[in-house]
């Protein structure tokens, strides 16, 4: 079972394995990060060792990482005083092994994504209990050393694995440490994604569930429900408010300092003051993964889009969205695809909107952008003619069988 699965344990152990770094090292510094990408590219090179090719990478996909690593190089060369040659090197060489590494696994391995995300799932929800027993508590908040908002994307990632899993019984068991990890660390971004994915999940196997009279029992449940909600307000349940109002104490809607009125907790703050970065240097910007150096108090803009157009200016943020664009198109293909496999739409859906308010884009020193990536060349792959299973020989060995 374990050579079964190899393919799958090896990816996720090497796609989780920065959660584990960075609560051990204490999070005081990203270049232990090198470590796990250099490692993962040895050993998949040996798993992948005169393996056949199997698959292609779409050229845009192809593309847009060329042009995003030229990118990070020019951003550096156009202000290169301001940077240490040790942070640049490790930054561009991270990056060619991080692709280096999503180019093996697409084209020579085929890997079971779901199997993959059960595991990096598994992973997590072994770390997630030491790190929040560990941490201190600041004015009612869990505050681990590794950030919290970091925490709870781990604990988002986690939650998304658990719906990978078929039984229903294992996906919730899976889920819970996860799920009680985004409330106690407060995180609305982690939550509000959480929330999306199972409504993803729960509308795919509906939908392939569904029977002639599944559209009825729809329409007959929605307005049942209108219903009763009319009846218990006349009675004086007032039931919509209790909704209403424990949504509002979860994502903390009406609170002076992280609600509505604070401006996203600051964010709009430091929205401002990262594209007054980016209009200083339009082009290239100020420095791959450098815009919080030069930020109030050196804080992260919150957004992954205004901090990479802060960080590789247009060029960059235009070169990401050139790479990621075969997984945004996969987004909009026929239902029956959706309904067939909608691990990759809540991937991706989940992914964009946690991008925000997150400064989560590119990166190859967390869990959830190293997923999404193996995703988006996963929907950009396309099966080598020699690779794919001829039909009549399928059929042929299935008579000789019997």
């Amino acid at each position: 079972m374990t050579n079964r699965w190899l393919n799958e344990i090896v990816v996720a152990i090497w796609a989780s394995a920065s959660f584990y770094i960075m609560h051990f090292t204490g999070a005081e510094s990203a270049a232990p990060l090198f470590f796990p990408l250099a490692a993962g590219a040895i050993a998949l090179i040996f798993l992948t060792y005169k393996k056949p090719v199997i698959a292609s990478v779409s050229p845009l996909v192809s593309l847009g990482v060329l042009l995003l690593n030229l990118s990070i190089l020019a951003s550096y060369l156009f202000n290169a005083p301001r940077y240490d040659w040790v942070f640049i090197v490790g930054n561009i060489t991270s990056s060619l092994l991080f692709f280096f590494s999503l180019y093996l696994i697409t084209m020579r391995i085929d890997l079971d994504l779901g199997k993959t995300l059960i595991f990096i799932s598994i992973f997590i929800n072994v770390l997630l209990p030491i790190v929040l027993v560990t941490a201190p508590m600041t004015w009612g908040r869990v505050t681990p050393t590794e950030n919290p908002n970091y925490v709870a994307m781990m604990a988002l990632v986690g939650f998304i694995g658990a719906l990978s899993v078929r039984s229903i019984i294992f996906a919730t068991a899976l889920s819970l440490i996860p799920v009680y990890s985004m409330v106690v660390l407060e995180s609305r971004d982690s939550l509000l994604a959480a929330t999306v994915a199972l409504l993803v999940v729960i509308v795919s196997r509906v939908w392939s569930h569904r029977s002639e009279k599944f559209f009825i029992y729809l329409l007959l449940a929605f307005f049942g429900s209108v219903a009763l909600c009319a009846v218990m307000t006349l009675t004086g349940s007032h039931v919509l408010d209790s909704i209403g109002q424990s949504f509002a104490h979860l994502f903390m809607i009406n609170d002076k300092y992280r609600g509505i009125s604070s401006g996203g907790s600051g964010r709009d703050y430091l929205w401002a003051a990262a594209i007054q970065l980016w209009e200083a240097e339009p082009i290239f910007g100020v420095g791959f993964k450098g815009h919080t150096l030069l930020m109030p108090d050196q804080l992260p803009a919150h957004n992954a889009y205004i901090a990479m157009l802060a960080d590789m200016g247009v060029v960059g943020l235009a070169s990401y969205f050139l790479m990621m664009s075969p997984a945004i198109y996969f987004v909009f293909k026929p239902i029956q695809r959706f309904v067939e496999d909608p691990l990759p739409v809540t991937v991706i859906a989940t992914y964009i909107l946690y991008g925000a308010f997150e400064v989560r884009a590119f990166s190859f020193g967390n869990t959830y952008s190293v997923v999404f990536l193996l995703i988006v060349f996963n929907c950009s792959k396309c099966r080598l003619p020699e690779a794919r299973p001829n039909k009549l020989d399928v059929r042929a060995l299935s008579s000789i069988r019997s």
